[in-house]
């Protein structure tokens, strides 16, 4: 959800929604959310259900969203099995607990790194100064990302990440597309 507000307090939304209207129709975008774990786990959990959105009607929001075409090429998100479970056996395997713990001193580097990079330590931002590029940084290293291009490499990930906004302005559908 992108109203700031929104994003401050969820929970007061969730909690709301969850007690007056746990499956939600959004008429805006044409899609339904759901707000109780049990409805999402059962939703995940149903193997008759496709992720990807080649398989979803015409005008649905994740066609829209995704600008799907006949060029479409699915993230792993939006594939189904077999080529899901291909994909995902491969990324399974580079984060057994041996690789992770392989990989936990350099992590923890970078975790101190983003800390002592905070002018005020009585006083920031936690997401922007640590949340949000600790998990990108992260998984650059486990790919093997030069560390002099993580920067890059967060831009770049960041810009992907607009494939969820479905209020992309001019500006992000070009960052997204880049």
């Amino acid at each position: 959800h992108l109203d700031p507000i929104f994003r401050e307090r969820p929970n007061e939304y969730l909690d709301v929604m969850r007690s007056r209207e746990p499956v939600h129709q959004d008429r805006m975008f044409d899609r339904v959310v759901l707000t109780r774990a049990a409805d999402v786990e059962a939703v995940m959990n149903n193997r008759n259900l496709a992720s990807d959105p080649r398989k979803s009607r015409p005008g649905s929001f994740s066609r829209v969203q995704l600008r799907v075409d006949e060029t479409f090429r699915p993230l792993i998100l939006h594939m189904d099995d077999p080529d899901h479970k291909r994909l995902r056996d491969l990324v399974v395997k580079a984060f057994n607990q041996v690789a992770v713990d392989a990989m936990r001193p350099r992590i923890t580097d970078v975790a101190c790194g983003l800390l002592d990079e905070v002018d005020d330590p009585s006083c920031f931002d936690i997401m922007n100064a640590y949340a949000r590029p600790l998990p990108t940084i992260a998984i650059a290293l486990v790919l093997g990302v030069d560390t002099a291009h993580c920067h890059d490499f967060k831009q770049w990930s960041d810009g992907k990440m607009q494939m969820f906004n479905p209020r992309r302005t001019q500006e992000q559908e070009a960052v997204l597309a880049s």
